[in-house]
């Protein structure tokens, strides 16, 4: 399996920044069940989309990103969204 995730922002005030986000996927060997090969069980995905973070205080912040599929290919498929808090300690 072969992962990358990228992301991009621009820091609109001290604590708002807006961006773009996105991440790839893609199988390199198929999957398989007592030793046989699954027909059709190569995984690609490609979703991009817009993303922002706000942050209050130097150790407490909140990321959303929005992924839309650009294309996808054996799995479901859909627009993905997403909240993260994230507390630095």
């Amino acid at each position: 399996m072969i992962y990358d995730n990228f992301d991009a922002s621009y820091k609109i005030t001290r604590k708002f920044e807006l961006g773009f986000n996105g991440y790839f996927i893609d199988s390199i060997t198929p999957d398989k069940t007592n030793g046989i090969v699954v027909p059709h069980s190569y995984e690609s995905d490609v979703y991009i989309g817009p993303g922002l973070r706000y942050a209050w205080g130097p150790a407490n912040f909140v990321n959303v990103n929005l992924y839309l599929p650009v294309e996808a290919a054996n799995k479901s498929v859909g627009p993905k969204f997403n909240v993260q808090y994230v507390h630095r300690f």
